[in-house]
């Protein structure tokens, strides 16, 4: 009998404390994510200054919602008619906040594949700005994340939702400076510490993706996202998977052919006898040959306006000429090896980005490789303030 009622007492108290959970859990909220309409919206707009509302009309939006939020007629959106504030306000279950979202374009970010890319504020316990991707290669990337989200180098991935089969949508961080090669064009310049902590950030998302038998088949700088952070470094990740395959799929399709990305093996060997891991690593190296040297390789030209009906003599010959580019520009720029000299960390990672487009994918380090060469370099740079030449 006293077992019995010392369950009772613990059945009553587990009651007691879900339904105080329940109660308070609003009260919860609004503590956390509501120190003041003004102060939350200020933390936001810091994130990024460019996002269309003003502060104070943030601010109103940002109330409107504690205030709907108590009401007992809530709704899951409410439009500018209803609140006068130039903004859609909709609820996310999802993500346990509401979105805040631009009008008239101004949130768009981009396009993906098959996608569009807009921003949003989500208001929750943590209120930042997101990027909602909705389209029709959405659903065939949320599978990828299933795999490696969490994994350094990939775009953080907050969640996905399904309206029904045709519709979908996921959430991902918002990187407000947006794609490294954005960055490049705008002459942005990194310091050489910076420099190797972006390669080895995507090198350890593109590890991410062949340990899980992926394979990216889009990698090109304006697949990479880069933000600074507070304490000078810099983080960078990978996006858009709405080309990636597995393995055995991808080793089935046409390899790739866009000049920088399309690695010399294409030109003799046939689809299915082309390694593509190493290819994926041919167009890694491009992309940071790029980042690196400030320019594209020499050898990358050959191949625009290549004509798809070459003879085996003449692509054995555009072969010829590629070892030939290939082994100058490592001399031009490896030079420095023949000094006698120890290795600063960045003439390393410039080693290694040279070794990655190697024409001969044999040659090239695996993507495990190059991450095990590029983890000693962080720190070990000296003059790591000056920025790469």
């Amino acid at each position: 009998m006293d077992l019995d009622k010392e369950k009772r007492h613990i059945v009553k108290r587990v009651f007691i404390l879900s339904l105080c959970f329940f109660l308070l859990t609003p009260f919860c909220f609004g503590a956390l994510c509501h120190q003041s309409p003004k102060k939350t919206a200020k933390v936001i707009l810091s994130q990024d200054p460019s996002f269309s509302l003003t502060r104070k009309k943030l601010t109103q939006a940002i109330a409107f919602i504690e205030k709907h939020r108590l009401s007992k007629h809530q709704k899951d959106r409410l439009f500018p008619e209803e609140t006068k504030i130039p903004c859609v306000i909709e609820k996310c279950a999802h993500l346990g906040g509401y979105l805040i979202r631009e009008l008239g374009g101004k949130d768009h970010v981009g396009r993906g594949g098959q996608k569009v890319v807009r921003r949003a504020v989500l208001y929750g316990v943590f209120p930042k700005i997101i990027v909602d991707c909705r389209g029709d290669s959405v659903k065939k990337e949320i599978g990828v994340f299933e795999k490696v989200k969490g994994c350094r180098g990939i775009v953080p991935f907050l969640g996905a939702e399904s309206e029904d089969d045709n519709h979908h949508s996921m959430y991902l961080t918002y990187f407000s400076k947006g794609t490294l090669e954005r960055q490049i064009k705008q002459g942005k310049n990194f310091s050489k510490q910076q420099i190797i902590k972006i390669a080895l950030d995507i090198c350890c998302g593109v590890q991410a993706l062949h340990n899980n038998h992926l394979i990216h088949r889009d990698i090109h700088n304006g697949n990479i996202l880069v933000r600074l952070l507070p304490n000078s470094s810099a983080e960078a990740v990978l996006i858009d998977f709405g080309l990636t395959e597995h393995i055995d799929d991808a080793q089935k399709l046409p390899p790739e052919k866009t000049p920088g990305r399309a690695p010399p093996e294409t030109l003799l060997h046939s689809s299915d006898s082309i390694d593509r891991y190493k290819a994926e690593i041919y167009a890694l190296g491009s992309s940071f040959y790029r980042f690196v040297f400030k320019r594209p390789f020499p050898w990358m030209q050959l191949f625009k306006n290549l004509d798809p009906n070459l003879s085996s003599e003449e692509k054995e010959a555009l072969f010829a000429h590629i070892v030939s580019l290939y082994n100058e520009t490592k001399e031009q720029k490896l030079g420095f090896l023949q000094e006698g000299r120890p290795l600063s960390s960045f003439e390393q990672l410039q080693r290694a980005i040279i070794q990655m487009v190697h024409y001969d994918p044999a040659q090239r380090p695996s993507i495990d490789e190059l991450v095990e060469q590029l983890k000693p370099l962080l720190g070990a740079e000296s003059g790591s303030s000056q920025p790469g030449n």
